[in-house]
């Protein structure tokens, strides 16, 4: 069940959580994750599938006593987009999400941007309207948006950085086989691919939910590292090294 290249299983939804020292909150949340969409699509199976990125503390036995389907290890922190994108990789559904492992999205929002990708979207993507971080970090997270439509995607886009994202299997596949970025600038090359593949996206508001912790994101430090990360991207589509021909699925077609 964990191959890429495997079928995926009729109307499985496959949820990604990545996780960095969540022992305290990674139970509750997917007890929430799961209960919340089994409401919301009762007859159809979840795969729910937690990346830990090289915790220290007890996350992946908190996250296998909590009912992860799948809980996979890489065994030194390398950053949330090289676990996002094993867990997408890993992960068989039709359907593929991934969210954050705070859950800062109502279920019921989640379940929305599914049944869109389920009517026919190749993706579906959150895009957030209201925001309880701290200005420091929504100021952060704008400069990124902002920086990201201005070095690589040559458009202005509304919310590059929202942790909530949904595709069908085959474009979800297609793209994170072509990312290359292990931290938070992730987020814009997967935007920037889908815009490769020809992708029709579909930008859903979300509302984020109060926090459940303080934001592990050092918006300095973080803030450099993303800025370089949007620099290789940069250098890496000026030499075309994303311009490849689109999938037959980019058109929103499943395999």
């Amino acid at each position: 069940m964990n191959s890429d290249d495997a079928e995926a299983t009729p109307g499985l939804l496959s949820v990604v959580v990545p996780a960095y020292e969540e022992q305290e909150n990674i139970h509750s949340t997917l007890k929430k994750l799961r209960s919340g969409l089994e409401e919301s699509f009762p007859s159809r199976p979840i795969q729910v599938v937690v990346v830990d990125d090289g915790s220290q503390d007890e996350t992946v036995r908190c996250a296998r006593e909590g009912g992860a389907d799948d809980v996979i290890s890489l065994g030194r922190n390398r950053g949330k987009g090289a676990a996002v994108r094993t867990g997408m990789l890993a992960a068989a559904g039709s359907v593929i999400l991934y969210t954050d492992a705070d859950l800062p999205y109502c279920t019921t929002v989640i379940a929305d941007l599914v049944r869109r990708v389920d009517a026919g979207a190749p993706a579906a993507i959150g895009v957030r309207r209201t925001s309880t971080a701290s200005l420091k970090r929504r100021l952060g997270s704008w400069l990124v948006t902002a920086l990201a439509g201005l070095l690589i995607l040559g458009r202005r886009h509304p919310d590059t950085q929202c942790g909530l994202k949904v595709f069908q299997k085959g474009i979800a596949k297609e793209v994170f086989r072509r990312c290359r970025i292990e931290r938070f600038g992730f987020d814009a090359e997967v935007i920037l691919l889908l815009d490769r593949l020809g992708a029709s996206v579909i930008e859903v508001p979300v509302d984020v939910l109060p926090p459940l912790r303080e934001s592990k994101v050092n918006v300095f430090l973080d803030g450099w590292r993303m800025l370089r990360d949007l620099l290789s991207i940069r250098r890496w589509e000026r030499r075309g090294e994303y311009d490849l021909p689109p999938p037959a699925s980019a058109g929103g077609t499943s395999d």
